[in-house]
């Protein structure tokens, strides 16, 4: 029987690294640039909505998504949040709130305190 790498055991094979960089320690060549950060930074700087979105929160995808319609490389949201972290930001996850910049929101608030005042009496049955 043969033996590979002559170890004397059959079927072992030195580790082999299919991405060189891992096994050199190296990173790869910046995957946001200057431009690319400066537009970062002035979307982080403004409310989504203000940017057009239908949200209030910014999330790393959602910042992949605004970047990449500015025309710039698509990057995972640990990129993103590397960055953010270099600029001294931070992702923190959304609290959840009933706050809503609707203007039809507080009459909807009180229709629902209502509803909810007539299930309590079991006047109505809320699902």
């Amino acid at each position: 029987m043969k033996t590979a790498g002559g170890t004397g055991l059959i079927g072992t094979r030195p580790k082999v690294y299919w991405d060189w960089r891992i096994a050199l320690g190296l990173g790869g060549p910046p995957k946001v640039d200057s431009a690319g950060e400066a537009e970062l930074c002035a979307a982080v700087e403004q409310d989504p909505r203000a940017a057009g979105y239908p949200f209030s929160v910014w999330t790393g995808a959602d910042l992949i998504y605004h970047l990449v319609s500015r025309g710039f490389v698509s990057v995972s949201a640990e990129t993103i949040r590397q960055h953010l972290h270099n600029l001294s930001y931070r992702l923190v996850r959304p609290v959840l709130s009933i706050n809503s910049p609707d203007p039809s929101y507080a009459t909807q608030e009180e229709q629902l305190a209502r509803y909810r005042e007539q299930a309590r009496r079991r006047e109505i049955i809320l699902l």
